[in-house]
């Protein structure tokens, strides 16, 4: 949902944008088929779709490079259209078994829009986890735009996520972190998480060029989508992709 604010200039900008979102097509992209607003809030209607990814967990290299290539592809369609995704998190990637395609359920916003603190796009509290650390303070937003590759962190996280089985970074907000809160925790983190040595050295290069503090240092979806962890499978016109026994999808 996003809110819409009494503020007339807001709400031609963020009308502008949803009136964008059921224009979009692409294969990674869950279909928006238009906008319902009600009590100040304007909701995007999109496909039904099963249960998100979140819980997921699989040590099959080929599915979590299935879901990287798709989501990459998404990812890189989006940037065309001028938005990037600010909440990539396990609970809005999808599997649609018609398409056999991961998919992204939900448009991102603009990138203008990002920094109307005004017009923000409103996250849920488990997006937020997943949050490139130099989007998490309003002070930090501000000396970053221009900067394309917050949701390379995303996707970074929700893979290794895919491969733990459980969120990467260990935070106990009661014994080791002096009761911040997880945002302020992982915008100080020195070191952000990596892949465990045993995991396939590819997969763990991947997820490190994903998991730099640094935007300046984070790859770009580009240069991912030419990475080995990518490039090994080939997914075109392949039937039952990330359709393992063993590896629950739904």
């Amino acid at each position: 949902a996003v809110r819409i604010h009494d503020h007339q200039r807001c709400q031609n900008r963020v009308r502008e944008y949803m009136a964008l979102a059921p224009t979009l097509e692409y294969r990674s992209i869950v279909k928006c088929h238009g906008v319902q607003t009600e009590r100040g809030y304007s909701r995007l209607l999109y496909d039904l779709m099963t249960s998100p990814l979140s819980g997921f967990q699989t040590h099959d290299m080929e599915i979590l490079s299935h879901i990287a290539d798709n989501i990459l592809f998404g990812l890189q369609y989006l940037r065309k259209k001028n938005i990037v995704f600010k909440f990539l998190s396990p609970s809005n990637i999808f599997y649609d078994d018609a398409d056999m395609a991961f998919k992204i359920g939900d448009v991102g916003a603009p990138k203008d829009l990002l920094f109307d603190l005004d017009c923000q796009p409103v996250p849920n509290v488990e997006a937020e986890r997943y949050v490139a650390p130099e989007l998490l303070s309003y002070m930090v937003r501000l000396s970053v735009e221009g900067v394309e590759n917050w949701d390379v962190w995303s996707l970074g996280m929700c893979l290794l996520e895919f491969y733990l089985g459980k969120f990467p970074i260990d935070y106990d907000k009661r014994k080791d972190t002096k009761g911040v809160s997880l945002p302020f925790f992982m915008a100080g983190m020195p070191n952000p998480p990596r892949a465990p040595p045993e995991a396939w050295p590819p997969f763990r290069h991947f997820i490190e060029l994903c998991l730099q503090r640094s935007p300046a240092d984070r790859a770009s979806v580009d240069q991912l989508l030419s990475h080995e962890f990518v490039l090994t499978f080939d997914f075109e016109h392949q039937e039952g992709k990330g359709k393992n026994e063993g590896d629950r999808l739904d």
